[in-house]
């Protein structure tokens, strides 16, 4: 596919703690498989941000999905597209 453009729009003023911020830049594919894209901080749905634990050195970015009621986690990931493909398989 044809590489996603770019998605730079800044929240309106006085949005979260009244500081403007720009989307993330999405990729809609990579290594030959379709993301599942989100309107979340991330781009990409049961992909978030959080601080590096011990264990994950500089990796800032887990993927997860749910098996019924409970999360499953799938890890730690350098990169949020690394964390999507992970959902995404």
């Amino acid at each position: 596919g044809e590489p996603a453009a770019p998605a730079c729009q800044a929240a309106p003023a006085g949005g979260r703690h009244g500081r403007l911020w720009e989307a993330p830049v999405v990729a809609e594919e990579a290594e030959g498989v379709k993301l599942h894209l989100s309107g979340g901080s991330t781009g990409y749905k049961g992909v978030y941000e959080g601080s590096p634990a011990a264990d994950t050195a500089a990796r800032r970015f887990f993927a997860q999905h749910r098996v019924g009621r409970r999360r499953e986690h799938l890890g730690p990931f350098d990169t949020a597209v690394a964390a999507a493909v992970a959902y995404a398989r």
